[in-house]
């Protein structure tokens, strides 16, 4: 099953969007927890929840449900202790933080300099993986890294990549400096 990307808002609405990563002002990710609903929709929408003490969609998934059935599912014996072949640009479901996530591989041999971690888990090499629903990009060990099943492809991913428009680098080397990174 083919997974499928948040749609973006049309030009000129107001949406609500949390920033989740930051490389630089060409690159960060954004959450919209609302999608792209309208911000004045999205408050009254919360406030009926509110009012009626649940969602308003009670059968409908949400990041949060999903998360959960991946922890569940992936937490079980069945799918501990293996090494999955993974390949570049491939979703995933890897195990970061204790938690499992969705996740698309971006480096498949990133060198490990810790030797301690090396031993610990098994081998010297990790995974780079980009969490698409949050816009982290991690390390991962080879072991905690598993196909993902198609039942959590359903939820499109929820990380948006961007960029502010008309913002580039001060010098002509292309390359934003620290400084501009950590503003």
């Amino acid at each position: 099953m083919a997974h499928h990307e948040l749609p973006l808002p049309s030009k000129g609405s107001l949406v609500y969007a949390r920033v989740t990563a930051v490389g630089h002002p060409g690159c960060f990710y954004i959450v919209m927890p609302h999608g792209t609903m309208d911000a004045s929709r999205a408050e009254d929408d919360q406030k009926r929840s509110h009012q009626s003490g649940g969602p308003l969609d009670e059968g409908e998934e949400t990041l949060e449900s999903l998360m959960e059935g991946m922890n569940d599912t992936y937490g079980t014996s069945r799918h501990q202790n293996h090494k999955t072949m993974v390949f570049a640009s491939e979703l995933v479901a890897a195990r970061y933080d204790r938690r499992w996530f969705r996740a698309r591989v971006v480096n498949t041999n990133v060198p490990d300099c810790a030797s301690d971690d090396a031993d610990r888990d098994g081998g010297g090499d990790h995974l780079a993986a980009l969490l698409v629903d949050f816009g982290l990009l991690v390390l991962v060990a080879p072991t905690e890294v598993r196909k993902l099943l198609p039942r959590f492809l359903h939820l499109p991913l929820q990380a948006v990549e961007c960029s502010l428009s008309g913002v580039e680098p001060v010098s002509s080397s292309a390359w934003w400096s620290t400084e501009a990174k950590k503003k």
